[in-house]
């Protein structure tokens, strides 16, 4: 299988990457749950194969920033809870993709 030079990000619906996946393009920024392809609030673990930055949000439209991913790594499991908060496990409505 060839892989764009962009890169790619995977989004899953449970811990350590597993249950349903979403592969979308690495150098694309998605503003809601629909332009991903997913439910909204649904993305439990991640992996960011790009030379860019993941940015999640709590809301559409890249509102309430939450947790960053650094280029070329993963998440196995995102946070249930916070400081003062629900954690951003299956509450990640946006995603940008920053330099």
């Amino acid at each position: 299988m060839r892989r764009s030079a962009r890169g790619e990000i995977a989004l899953f619906e449970n811990p350590h990457g597993t249950g349903d996946c979403v592969v979308l393009p690495g150098d694309e920024s998605y503003a809601n749950a629909e332009s991903m392809g997913i439910e909204n609030d649904s993305i439990s673990s991640m992996r960011n194969n790009s030379a860019r930055r993941l940015l999640t949000f709590w809301h559409p439209s890249f509102s309430q920033g939450s947790l960053q991913l650094p280029p070329h790594s993963k998440v196995d499991s995102l946070p249930t809870d916070g400081f003062m908060t629900t954690g951003i496990n299956d509450n990640i409505s946006s995603i940008q993709m920053a330099q």
